[in-house]
C-alpha cells in the first residue's frame, strides 16, 4: 500500500493533534494539581473528568503514532483489538470535547473533532487487516 496517505495523515492530523494536546495537557495537569493542593473552587469530579479526558485522549494519540510507525514499516499490528479500543477511546474523548466546549458547532468540530478523520482511516486499515487474517 502507498505511504503517501500515511504522510498526509501525519502532517495534517497526528502531528498537529499531538502538539495541541501537549499544550492543553499542561493546563489540564495544572488544574488537577490545583485540586490536589486544595483549591476550593475545583471539585473532585472536575479533576476526575479532566484526568480521564487526558488519559483516554492520550491513549488514542499514542495508538495512532504506533500505528503510523507500524504501517510506514509495512508491518501489521499484533493485537488489532487493542489498537481499535485505544482509537475508540480517543474518538470518544474528542466527541465529549466537541459536545461540552463552548462556541459554535462548526468551530468545535473543525478545531476539536477533525482528528476523528485520522481515527477513521486507521480503523478502516485495522479492520481490513482483521478481515484478511
Amino acid at each position: 500500500m502507498s505511504k503517501i496517505p500515511l504522510y498526509v495523515i501525519l502532517i495534517i492530523f497526528i502531528l498537529p493533534t499531538t502538539i495541541a494536546s501537549t499544550f492543553v495537557s499542561v493546563f489540564g495537569c495544572v488544574a488537577i494539581l490545583g485540586f490536589l493542593v486544595g483549591d476550593k473552587s475545583f471539585t473532585f469530579s472536575a479533576a476526575a473528568y479532566i484526568a480521564s479526558l487526558l488519559f483516554f485522549g492520550w491513549c488514542g494519540i499514542i495508538a495512532m503514532w504506533k500505528l503510523y510507525f507500524l504501517f510506514i514499516a509495512n508491518k501489521e499490528p499484533e493485537n488489532i483489538n487493542k489498537y481499535l479500543l485505544a482509537i475508540l477511546s480517543g474518538v470518544v474523548v474528542s466527541l465529549i470535547m466537541v459536545i461540552s466546549f463552548g462556541g459554535s458547532l462548526l468551530f468545535r468540530v473543525s478545531v476539536i473533532g477533525w482528528p476523528i478523520l485520522a481515527a477513521i482511516y486507521f480503523s478502516i486499515r485495522l479492520l481490513r487487516i482483521k478481515k484478511i487474517t
